[in-house]
């Protein structure tokens, strides 16, 4: 029973999960911001 440890999995896992967390921080970043401007426009509209 080593089907933890095959030799190819832990580098494509590796690689998989980087992918993930790039791509995860990237749509983070972008909704941080979406949501930052939509914030900046409620309150220049307030001022208005």
């Amino acid at each position: 029973m080593r089907s933890k440890d095959s030799p190819d999995r832990p580098s494509n896992h590796s690689a998989i999960r980087q992918f993930d967390e790039r791509r995860n921080a990237t749509i983070t970043s972008a909704i941080a911001a979406f949501v930052g401007w939509n914030v900046l426009v409620g309150f220049a509209e307030d001022d208005w």
